[in-house]
């Protein structure tokens, strides 16, 4: 979830917000 982010990990935001690529 998130902005331009198709790789959701845990929770939070695609842009830096815990998801995304971090």
């Amino acid at each position: 979830s998130g902005k331009g982010f198709s790789n959701d990990r845990s929770s939070g935001s695609g842009s830096g917000g815990g998801g995304g690529f971090r």
